[in-house]
């Protein structure tokens, strides 16, 4: 009997481990002055690949703001909310 409770115990620890590790794709989509981006990001929440993918966005699409303040104050703000799929 104590060894199926033990082996009970490793299995549900292994389940339990190999959920929290289960990533899921996202996709998200930016325009920045007529250009578009498609970003494909695995995570494992929706939270995590919004960040990795705005600062793909932002990677992406910096070089187009040329030390200009306001544009790119657009460009994060373009990042920041990608389009609705």
């Amino acid at each position: 009997m104590k060894s199926y409770v033990s082996n009970i115990l490793i299995i549900a620890t292994f389940l339990f481990a190999h959920s929290s590790l289960a990533t899921q794709k996202f996709e998200f989509k930016y325009s920045f002055q007529g250009e578009k981006l498609a970003v494909s990001q695995e995570a494992s929440d929706y939270y995590q690949a919004l960040e990795k993918a705005a600062k793909s966005c932002f990677r992406h699409f910096k070089h187009k703001t040329k030390s200009n303040q306001e544009k790119g104050i657009d460009l994060i703000d373009v990042c920041a909310n990608p389009q609705a799929s």
